[in-house]
């Protein structure tokens, strides 16, 4: 029990289906709704503008919301695309879709997405949001979506309650056939 410091070793990420991570994020989406859910566009801060490879005063469309699966609030999630990409998000494009195929409804090729998942505590924001405990523990999902340029388009951080989250994924080998 407890949290534990990586030394942060610079190992390279494997590589993993993009379009099994689009299709579950649709499959949460239609199995859960969104509550909280705000859209703004605003000035992009120092981390968000770093992410997506913008100038200090870019503009940036937020939207951000809280997961609700079973009448339970499972996670909150935060979003950045740059204003000038020219899309208009609404409440309705969240009732069904994540921001992640949102893009993709909207035309938005993507190439890949570094996704990286680690773990954090809920401070008082987060566990007003999610109705936890301040403390709890909450798995921390960061994303950034490239498109067809290899140009950071999107910035997602999601957190999840550490009760109602698991990652589940099956690993094959390429193991060699004994000969006949």
């Amino acid at each position: 029990k407890g949290t534990f410091v990586t030394d942060r070793n610079p190992i390279a990420p494997f590589r993993a289906d993009m379009k099994q991570r689009i299709k579950r994020a649709k499959h949460l989406a239609r199995k859960s709704s969104t509550d909280d859910l705000r859209i703004n566009t605003e000035r992009a801060s120092q981390e968000v503008a770093k992410d997506l490879s913008l100038g200090d005063d870019t503009e940036v469309i937020t939207s951000s919301y809280v997961r609700v699966l079973n009448k339970q609030r499972i996670g909150y999630a935060e979003s950045a695309i740059p204003a000038s990409l020219g899309i208009k998000l609404t409440a309705k494009d969240f009732r069904l879709n994540t921001m992640l195929t949102i893009l993709e409804d909207k035309g938005i090729v993507l190439s890949g997405i570094d996704h990286l998942i680690g773990a954090t505590l809920a401070d008082a924001r987060l566990a007003g949001l999610l109705g936890i405990q301040v403390g709890a523990p909450l798995v921390r999902i960061k994303m950034v979506m490239l498109d067809l340029q290899h140009k950071p388009i999107q910035r997602a951080i999601a957190f999840f309650r550490a009760d109602q989250y698991e990652h589940h994924m099956f690993m094959t080998s390429e193991a060699k056939k004994k000969p006949e």
